[in-house]
């Protein structure tokens, strides 16, 4: 999580000329990615440690003006889904459907984007 040291470190911050939101948002970012990659490569502990992790994040972000829930609750989602965790993934899915403002996301995640992935997964059961 090389990210979260420029968190921790404002002197590195400050020398790379980040703010403590682009720092979470970097943050958030490439453990988004790492999670993904790790779900294609069969990875799914590592990919549930990731999600995990994100899922702390979300209040810590939120303190900097960042809305990042929708973009770590749909990567948990899927990770319970691979992981074959049918139930807790929709439930995952459908909250977020219910709670998350699509609109105001800095990582954007579309609604339609998981109504597909709900029925795709509906489909395979």
């Amino acid at each position: 999580m090389l990210f979260g040291v420029l968190n921790d470190n404002s002197e590195l911050r400050g020398s790379l000329k980040l703010n403590k939101q682009d720092a979470r948002l970097l943050e958030a970012e490439s453990s988004l990615r790492s999670s993904h990659v790790y779900r294609k490569h069969s990875a799914l502990q590592a990919s549930l440690s990731n999600v995990t992790y994100l899922t702390s994040l979300i209040t810590v972000c939120q303190g900097v003006g960042l809305n990042l829930e929708g973009a770590i609750q749909h990567e948990t989602a899927s990770v319970l889904w691979d992981k074959g965790e049918i139930q807790p993934s929709i439930q995952v899915s459908v909250s977020m459907l219910n709670n998350v403002d699509f609109e105001t996301q800095h990582i954007v995640i579309g609604k339609a984007g998981v109504l597909a992935d709900l029925v795709c997964w509906c489909l395979r059961m």
